[in-house]
């Protein structure tokens, strides 16, 4: 599940990798997402802890479509409840290059 994959990336946070969501195989629809079906995103996601009188770990979540399109974060992070597959590792200034240039 996305999920894991969202502790994993929590855990190494200096690697980017290629996620695949998979709406179409996942039980249960969110009418939200059906937009980004065969889209391709860029989505960041950053963990925030505040220290204070106790601990608060907050997920930050941006997402942005690569026609430059923002992805409102209610909609990014219905994703992490799609079912998910983790591929290679991207190096995100190359890929973005070679695909806005």
């Amino acid at each position: 599940m996305a999920q894991e994959l969202l502790q994993r990336a929590i855990e190494h946070p200096n690697v980017s990798k290629e996620i695949v969501f998979d709406y179409i195989h996942t039980d249960g629809k969110v009418a939200l997402l059906e937009q980004l079906i065969e889209q391709s995103d860029w989505l960041r996601v950053e963990k925030l802890s505040i220290d204070s009188f106790e601990q608060e770990d907050h997920l930050l979540i941006s997402c942005v479509s690569y026609n430059g399109g923002e992805v409102f974060s209610q909609i990014a992070e219905c994703m992490f409840n799609l079912s998910a597959t983790e591929c290679e590792n991207v190096d995100i200034a190359a890929k973005w290059c070679t695909n806005h240039i």
